[in-house]
């Protein structure tokens, strides 16, 4: 996998073979598997940016749920921490 850092105006390169590309904007291209890997990679990144959303807009709901019922910030906490332990 190609790595570029960027560090004030120039962009430095750098893949497997271990060369090096200075240069204004240097192009590197991905090797044979790269690309399906990088694309795996999004993949799941993207499936668990979406499971992390679902768990927070759970925990929101039930936090309002909770609230809505007279429950204490502290009741709360100590319901979730049940809630999520099972």
């Amino acid at each position: 996998m190609s790595i570029i850092y960027v560090t004030s105006c120039l962009e430095i390169a750098y893949n497997k073979s271990s060369k090096v590309t200075v240069g204004p904007n240097p192009v590197v291209w991905p090797k044979h598997g790269e690309i399906e890997h990088l694309s795996l990679q999004i993949e799941h990144k993207q499936k668990q940016e979406k499971e992390d959303s679902s768990r927070i807009d759970w925990r929101r709901n039930k936090v309002q749920e909770l609230s809505s019922q007279g429950n204490s910030q502290r009741e709360i906490a100590q319901i979730l921490v049940l809630v999520l332990i099972k």
